[in-house]
């Protein structure tokens, strides 16, 4: 990867399509790159994600709800509040209410594709309102 690459988490759309199965709703795909030492911010997202690691190792923190973890030997296993590594190979469903980030503490780079289902124009993620802490 280029040195500009590695400046700060990219999120890259490969692919929208509205599915006829699932009127008003749009399916994507998305390549993400979170650098050495880059943390998400708390978000859920507005409808359904699949997130498979493609390389390197993500610290995983689910705030509040519960999602799947799907090792890469198929294996499935339900996830609620606390802390996880997901390893290259590894997948997470997550759903509208689970509030989660995912933090980088490794050296290199932690790529993921993730499919999408979420209703046409919705943003891909929404930060979660800590000011009410």
């Amino acid at each position: 990867a280029s040195a500009s690459a590695e400046v700060g988490i990219t999120s890259t759309e490969l692919g929208i399509a509205e599915p006829g199965s699932a009127p008003g709703e749009e399916l994507g795909l998305w390549h993400i790159s979170i650098p050495a030492g880059m943390e998400l911010e708390p978000h859920t997202h507005p409808g359904w994600q699949i997130a498979r690691i493609t390389s390197g190792a993500l610290e995983y923190t689910v705030i509040s709800g519960e999602g799947t973890l799907i090792a890469e030997d198929g294996s499935r296993e339900p996830i609620g509040p606390g802390t996880y590594i997901l390893e290259t190979g590894d997948s997470v469903v997550e759903n509208p209410d689970l509030e989660h980030f995912g933090a980088n503490r490794t050296a290199e780079a932690v790529t993921i594709l993730a499919a999408t289902l979420y209703a046409q124009g919705a943003p891909q993620s929404s930060p979660l309102d800590t000011a009410t802490e």
